[in-house]
């Protein structure tokens, strides 16, 4: 999508999927609450049939769009070039400070959310003890995220992003963020956290991954076909790892979490915020000179 879309049809068109998407995800976490009834099999089995399903959309998509459709519209200046390894991607990512920032601002989030996540589950074992009771409960906490993320999808995300651009999209998500984290120091009780996890992970889904989305337009094939896998396989992954790290450090002393696991937080979402500052405002430029990053 990034290297067949242009920036104005991106802005419109982005946020249009991902609100269409948690409609998904709010049905199959209202069926997990439902757990006792259903049953985990039942749950297991739905799930694979859903995964088998999609590569048959995808057949269908590439069979049935026009070729000059699924071709790039976006201006390069590229040549030709010999074909290149498996690391390319990753020589282009340490070689782009662009690249680099759009690292940052697409995977540091996950850090904040898995030790809040962590926080939220040692929490609510105290009170669910049993499996159907705590898969039930997990139920309500994605369901709850992702009505939140498809409300604001629908009547907030493609406003906010033509109105205010993309640089504030990019600074006010960890902003919040920030916010939200100090909030449940003060107050570390399970419902406080069960929010403060819910809202930081619904405007991910609805406010943040859009935006990061939109970076990569004025950007090269290689990038977007190379560079991008990078960031997001390894990327996601190892910002999971840096937050389960935390969480695995203090998994047995839940006020150490809480209060080692906040300054954790806020010295990513220090960081954070400050590289989605200088890459929305690299964003901007390159859109207004008309240029790519090669």
């Amino acid at each position: 999508m990034a290297s067949t879309t242009n920036t104005a049809s991106a802005k419109r068109g982005y946020p249009m999927i991902y609100t269409i998407g948690q409609l998904g995800t709010i049905a199959t976490t209202t069926m997990v609450t439902q757990v006792k009834f259903i049953g985990f099999t039942q749950l297991w089995a739905g799930a694979a049939c859903a995964v088998f399903i999609v590569p048959f959309v995808i057949m269908l998509l590439l069979t049935t769009v026009p070729q000059e459709t699924m071709q790039s519209n976006v201006k390069t200046n590229e040549k030709k070039r010999e074909k290149t390894g498996l690391f390319e991607g990753l020589r282009l990512l340490t070689t782009k400070p662009y690249l680099m920032g759009i690292l940052v601002i697409s995977t540091f989030y996950e850090v904040v959310v898995t030790i809040m996540e962590f926080q939220m589950k040692m929490l609510a074992r105290q009170i669910y003890t049993s499996r159907e009771a705590f898969a039930a409960f997990l139920g309500t906490y994605g369901q709850a995220t992702n009505l939140l993320a498809f409300s604001f999808a629908l009547f907030g995300t493609g406003i906010i992003v033509r109105t205010f651009g993309v640089r504030f999209c990019l600074v006010i998500f960890p902003l919040i963020s920030g916010t939200i984290v100090t909030s449940a120091l003060l107050h570390p009780s399970l419902w406080v956290i069960f929010a403060a996890a819910m809202i930081t992970k619904g405007l991910s889904y609805t406010l943040n991954n859009p935006v990061k989305e939109l970076m990569y337009i004025p950007t090269s094939k290689d990038i977007k076909f190379k560079a991008k896998s990078w960031i997001e396989a390894f990327g996601a992954r190892g910002s999971k790892g840096a937050g389960a790290t935390v969480c695995a450090t203090f998994a047995n002393n839940l006020p150490s979490l809480i209060t080692f696991g906040t300054i954790a937080s806020l010295s990513v979402i220090s960081v954070w915020a400050t590289v989605a500052f200088l890459v929305g405002t690299k964003y901007n430029r390159l859109i207004k000179d008309d240029e790519i990053i090669e």
